[in-house]
């Protein structure tokens, strides 16, 4: 079996399709986790908020996590 490298470890990525009361938090979780994460959503507007770390679903933990 082939040993991995830490780099290459560090180089996991995800897209999360949608970033609503699913999405986000999976997005955060796999964040958490190392992973670069892409998210796409279709309004503008919750892109723009996420990306100000300002969270769209009213959950503790992921307006803690966007932080």
């Amino acid at each position: 079996m082939k040993k991995i490298a830490k780099k290459e470890i560090n180089k996991k990525k995800i897209a999360v399709v949608g970033l609503g009361y699913v999405g986000l938090p999976l997005a955060c979780l796999a964040s958490e986790k190392k992973y670069k994460v892409y998210g796409l959503g279709r309004k503008q507007e919750k892109v723009d908020m996420i990306n100000n770390k300002v969270s769209t679903v009213k959950e503790k933990d992921v307006q803690d996590w966007l932080k």
